[in-house]
């Protein structure tokens, strides 16, 4: 079961950059024209690939810690098992809808973030799509303290 989660997201992340994805120099901050905002833990690295109307981001920390982030409209479900719990929370002020797959001593999750227009913006909505997979328990809490920190960018 976690092989299938694994092996979808690499096929996903494959066929990325079989379409094109050009891949950026890494700048100081991979975020800094993300349209939401996000902090990383001193010890978590973060690299971006852009497609052509969405961003893929991958925040890496210690040997094992990874998560995938996409910014665009249209997400593609990654934790379809019917065991997999869902539930709707709120981060941030944000409405976000969490799916959750235990496997023994690893954790599997996703989230989406739903980031409405702002009342009188002409600002499209899009979703950020957050996910990792088969973290143990340790990688899973830093994982889930990273995502916590996704927020509106304020406007300038």
């Amino acid at each position: 079961m976690r092989r299938t989660h694994i092996a979808r997201a690499i096929i996903l992340l494959v066929g990325f950059g079989a379409r094109g994805l050009a891949a950026e120099k890494p700048p100081a901050n991979p975020f800094a024209r993300a349209s939401f905002a996000i902090t990383l833990p001193a010890r978590a690295a973060a690299t971006k690939q852009e497609g052509p109307d969405f961003d893929v981001y991958t925040v890496k920390w210690g040997q094992t810690g990874m998560l995938g982030i996409y910014e665009g409209c249209c997400p593609q479900a990654f934790l379809t098992d019917a065991n997999a719990e869902k539930r709707d929370i709120t981060i941030n002020d944000l409405p976000v809808r969490q799916t959750m797959l235990r496997d023994g001593e690893h954790t599997s999750k996703e989230f989406y973030f739903d980031f409405k227009p702002e009342p009188g913006s002409t600002a499209f909505p899009f979703v950020v799509h957050a996910w990792y997979s088969d973290l143990d328990e340790a990688d899973a809490k830093t994982a889930d303290e990273i995502l916590s920190t996704i927020r509106r960018k304020h406007s300038s």
